[in-house]
């Protein structure tokens, strides 16, 4: 039993720093969350696919196009600031990740994930789907 634990911490672990280490998916997920809130629909569409879906925590669905005329020309305060937690990526095969975290969303605790995806050599959003976190019963 303590073989496969332990090979599995070293598995999740290399994941976890193979992830914070590529420099060109850190750099697009703050260029994005930068462009969001600075009201720049283009610079946030530059790190988004064409073919994104955006589900928000009361299950409407969202283009990329709905999205960029949500954010264009309106600053927003930035969700990953002080409030969000438990930060996590996971990469595959150097062509997809996932990122996760949570925030609080109008008092409610939200989970965030994130689907990236490398296309033409430049990280982009797939997906994103902001889930309520259910309080305990």
């Amino acid at each position: 039993m303590r073989a496969p634990l332990g090979l599995y911490l070293v598995f999740v672990l290399a994941t976890r720093m193979l992830a914070q280490s590529d420099p060109a998916l850190r750099d697009a997920a703050a260029a994005r969350i930068a462009a969001a809130v600075a009201g720049n629909a283009q610079g946030w569409g530059k790190y988004t696919t064409d073919d994104f879906v955006g589900i928000a925590t009361d299950g409407s669905v969202m283009t990329k196009q709905q999205r960029m005329g949500e954010i264009g020309g309106h600053p927003t305060a930035n969700s990953r600031g002080p409030g969000m937690e438990n930060l996590q990526w996971r990469l595959y095969d150097r062509g997809a990740a996932i990122e996760t975290y949570r925030v609080m969303d109008g008092g409610k605790p939200v989970y965030i994930t994130l689907v990236w995806v490398r296309e033409q050599g430049t990280w982009k959003v797939a997906s994103a789907q902001g889930t309520v976190i259910a309080s305990a019963p």
